[in-house]
């Protein structure tokens, strides 16, 4: 599969991305997704000690700039980053991959996959496809 490559883009539309990014919760979310793809929305509130209400809130506006999208597994939700965006979203994540809070939510993740505690995880299983993330 070919992906597309974002290479102009409307005002409108840009503006709505950068809103988008800009804001911590809605980064960290962005850093979580970009190292170790789809998350389960249960996952992320764990991670990031967020509500259920906050976590959606998020992940909701980011799919509504067009930077996430969502399947659905059984009875859980899991949201990535469209492939097209990316490119887009790497550098942005790059510049922010030593922040302590980034570093400590990639670490958390690393540890509660490693214990079998997320949803994520439990998904991994049913479908076969477990393997250590890199961390």
């Amino acid at each position: 599969m070919k992906v597309k490559k974002i290479k102009t883009l409307p005002l409108e539309r840009a503006v709505n991305i950068y809103k988008a990014i800009a804001d911590d919760s809605r980064l960290r979310i962005l850093s979580l997704m970009m190292k170790y793809g789809e998350i389960c929305v249960s996952d992320l509130e764990m991670i990031l000690d967020f509500t259920q209400t906050k976590t959606s809130r998020h992940t909701t506006y980011l799919k509504n700039a067009g930077l996430l999208g969502r399947r659905k597994y059984e009875k859980w939700m899991l949201y990535f980053i469209r492939d097209e965006y990316k490119e887009f979203i790497e550098p942005v994540i790059e510049s922010i991959a030593h922040n302590e809070l980034i570093e400590n939510d990639l670490k958390s993740y690393y540890t509660l996959y490693s214990n079998n505690t997320l949803t994520t995880r439990h998904i991994h299983n049913l479908q076969k496809k477990y393997s250590l993330p890199e961390y």
